[in-house]
């Protein structure tokens, strides 16, 4: 698993990127684009997906530099708009077994593009048990095993918010552009005419840009 975007190679990585026009994968789609690794940026379109995220990530998608955009529709949803299912409040938009589909087709797009990395803006949380070091430690052995031993062995994960965002605020800080893309993201989990800011994605993104105020009002 990779967290250092120097350790990417310009020379020999190719990335897929699960881009949903979100605050962290547009953060990581950035950091990509810095680095010139050559994206292929995938989306996921699910049921609950809201369509101002769909929306921002039309928008931002020309601005990033990727190679090829591709959408892909899955007919699975969260548990968004159903509280009842939810285990506690803390699960507002649990999507059971979310990461292991999403990055098993974001592997499976791998090898159709020729890719070998899997990116994604995924950071730990707590109350997700498939959101850890143990989880992505052990989905990346299992997405070495692509069915085929010519293609097996060849995937690693760029995971470069695992732990969170101060790294990729020291490589991205200084362009106007940026933060203009960064604030254009829609990370909410609800669907409204403007973020709810009380959902964790809304309370994350809202700190990383106040971060970015603090830093240019130095």
């Amino acid at each position: 698993m990779i967290t250092d975007p120097q350790a990417l190679d310009p020379g020999t990585s190719r990335a897929v990127l699960l881009y949903s026009g979100g605050f962290d994968s547009t953060l990581v789609a950035l950091l990509l684009k810095q680095r010139r690794i050559p994206t292929v940026a995938l989306a996921i379109n699910y049921p609950t997906r809201p369509a101002q995220e769909a929306r921002a990530a039309e928008v931002s998608a020309q601005h990033l530099g990727f190679e090829e955009q591709v959408s892909f529709d899955l007919a699975l949803g969260d548990f968004r708009h159903n509280p009842e299912s939810w285990p506690s409040a803390q699960h507002e938009a649990w999507f059971p077994y979310r990461n292991v589909t999403f990055f098993g087709i974001a592997a499976h797009f791998a090898i159709r593009h020729r890719c070998n990395i899997v990116a994604a803006g995924i950071r730990f949380w707590d109350d997700f048990d498939d959101a850890s070091d143990a989880y992505f430690t052990q989905l990346e052995q299992v997405l070495q095993f692509a069915g085929s031993e010519g293609f097996s062995g060849k995937l690693s994960l760029f995971l470069p918010l695992i732990m969170d965002h101060d790294q990729a605020t020291q490589a991205i800080l200084g362009g106007g552009e940026v933060e203009q893309l960064l604030r254009g993201t829609w990370s909410c989990w609800r669907s409204g005419p403007e973020p709810c800011g009380q959902c964790s994605p809304c309370r994350a993104r809202n700190a990383f840009l106040a971060k970015l105020d603090a830093k240019r009002a130095r």
